[in-house]
């Protein structure tokens, strides 16, 4: 231990040491950088984009605008899903083969020179020279339960990523590599990357020369004289300005955390109105009072209800404002969609009209295909929850009622996994949800339909208070009563999420020193001690009810202290 502590303080002193050289001596091409890209496209010439570092905490990473400004993000969205999901048009995560990147852009992307600010992130002690990629929290959901593990340590500018293939690599052989290093660590690899670091580049640029295209297309400041001079006049000037920058940054900003969750936990909302409400004010106020941003946001559609269950009438418009959401000045969640095969109305257990058995021999695949083709069109990560809260007897499709079993269940869930496969809606995330208690007594891992078939799993756990039988009871307390939590981190490697968790105000009935603000702290807390394999928590906020996350100032003030201050990065 006192050797990797050592290493650690060698490693985080060498990053200071070279990020200040590498500052002033690249200062005067910094400032070059600076007045050709301004004089190339307008807008500024640094771009800030939010990225999860080390333990999950969100910073700012800084980089040369590559793009025009005000670029939409979906093509790049698209790009990153197709790069996790290893599609054929998805081997290129950085691409320069892309019309919202400007002239100058194009050689900066090649060269890596877009990163050079970066130098300042290491300054701040935010990223390390050599380490993991900083992704986005919108990538996040596309992580295999393993990739997590390379969040230990401070993300790089370069890494074994960077001088084994660079972004010819796949997903999952990048997130090996990452792995690889934090295992394998000592000083002697970081000064080996950093060596072999400019030899990739270098081989990279010469599969094909960005400086000629870059002269052929008439640069703004690279051939014209009158533009050099303005260069050489600015280069002090911007250098100083650059490094005043970092000074500032350096001293006054404070690394974004929450104050109990860690922030590598991805924060969600049920909102009664969202996304029906198209300008989703609800919500919204609901993420600025919190001061998060919900990276997902859950509603529910029901197979019968011709409102929320066919695809073609509402969802493209729901997806598309989900897909836009703005609040805490970030943009774009996951939608999550818990699809329902009931309905119409009455909507009860007993109104079975779409039974288990019926779906699994294919009597629906005709909507079950308009939903596939939907989503797939849509392009955009989904999570999708089939008939959840199967092992309770509230649903048509509960266990023991209309006479389903377990195996009724998972041959249900497996051929709609199958259609969509058909269908190519490979964007579609599977959600398998259970509900922390059940009246039999039933097992839920005797419902599981394998890892093949399932993306996520989830837990839907309430605090009822004094209303139900076991009374109070913490978020421990719920997941350890049954033993849920530890059944499913032993069943599977996926990752686990709260799909629906909430909890009542205290009442006249409940104990005294109880109160939602503080179920909430402790909850908070929890996941970070006691429940690592909780990756996502989405709040049930249903509107005017006990559950809302607004039904009291207190509680509001608690979601705040408990999840604020981790800005959710670009979905």
């Amino acid at each position: 231990m006192t050797w990797m502590i050592a290493h650690s303080r060698l490693k985080r002193g060498m990053d200071i040491v070279v990020s200040v050289l590498a500052l002033i001596t690249l200062a005067p091409l910094i400032a070059c950088l600076v007045v050709i890209i301004r004089l190339d496209s307008r807008g500024p010439a640094f771009y800030g984009q939010r990225r999860i570092g080390r333990h999950g905490t969100p910073f700012t990473l800084w980089k040369f605008r590559s793009m025009y400004e005000g670029s939409s993000q979906a093509y790049h969205r698209q790009v990153a899903l197709d790069w996790f999901r290893e599609r054929p048009n998805g081997d290129r995560y950085k691409t320069d083969r892309d019309s919202r990147i400007t002239r100058v852009g194009r050689y900066l992307r090649r060269t890596d020179m877009d990163e050079l600010p970066q130098l300042v992130n290491v300054l701040m002690g935010e990223m390390s020279l050599v380490g993991p990629r900083p992704m986005t929290a919108h990538d996040r959901p596309l992580y295999e339960p393993w990739y997590f593990e390379r969040e230990a340590v401070r993300p790089g500018i370069t890494g074994l990523w960077q001088v084994s293939g660079r972004h010819r690599l796949s997903a999952a052989q990048m997130m090996g590599l990452d792995i690889r290093y934090l295992r394998e660590w000592s000083p002697w690899l970081d000064l080996k990357i950093l060596a072999l670091t400019a030899p990739a580049v270098l081989a990279d640029i010469g599969s094909g020369d960005p400086r000629r295209a870059l002269r052929a297309e008439g640069a703004p400041g690279w051939r014209s004289p009158s533009n050099l001079r303005l260069l050489r006049r600015s280069a002090i000037g911007a250098a100083i300005l650059l490094l005043l920058v970092a000074l500032t940054a350096t001293t006054s900003r404070e690394p974004a955390q929450a104050a109990t969750a860690p922030c590598s936990v991805q924060f969600g909302l049920m909102e009664s109105s969202a996304p029906w409400d198209s300008s989703m004010t609800a919500i919204r106020s609901l993420d600025t009072a919190v001061n998060r941003h919900s990276s997902i946001v859950h509603w529910y559609a029901q197979w019968g209800d011709y409102g929320s269950g066919n695809f073609a009438a509402h969802q493209p418009t729901l997806l598309s404002t989900v897909r836009n959401y703005t609040s805490v000045g970030v943009t774009g969640s996951t939608p999550l969609i818990t699809w329902e095969p009931w309905g119409p109305a009455p909507y009860t257990a007993a109104n079975n009209t779409f039974p288990l058995q019926r779906i699994a021999t294919g009597d629906f695949d005709s909507y079950i295909d308009s939903w596939a083709t939907g989503l797939a069109n849509y392009g955009g990560p989904v999570m999708l929850d089939f008939a959840q809260e199967m092992d309770g007897n509230w649903y048509p499709w509960g266990y023991g009622v209309n006479g389903n079993t377990p195996a009724d269940y998972i041959a249900a869930y497996r051929h709609l996994h199958d259609r969509f496969a058909l269908a190519g809606a490979s964007n579609v995330l599977r959600v398998w949800n259970v509900n922390v208690w059940n009246p039999t007594g039933v097992d839920q891992r005797n419902f599981y339909p394998g890892d093949a078939y399932v993306d996520w799993m989830a837990i839907d756990v309430f605090n009822w208070g004094a209303s139900s039988a076991g009374g109070w009871s913490s978020l421990a307390q719920g997941l350890h009563a049954t033993g849920v939590y530890t059944h499913l981190a032993d069943l599977s490697s996926r990752p686990i999420m709260l799909a629906e968790w909430a909890s009542v105000e205290a009442g006249p009935q409940d104990p005294p020193a109880v109160s939602k603000a503080q179920w909430i702290s402790d909850a908070a807390t929890d996941l970070g001690t006691h429940f690592d394999r909780i990756k996502a928590v989405v709040w049930f906020s249903s509107s005017g009810t006990p559950f809302a996350l607004d039904s009291s100032p207190a509680s509001l003030s608690a979601a705040q202290a408990a999840f604020g201050g981790c800005d959710s990065g670009s979905p």
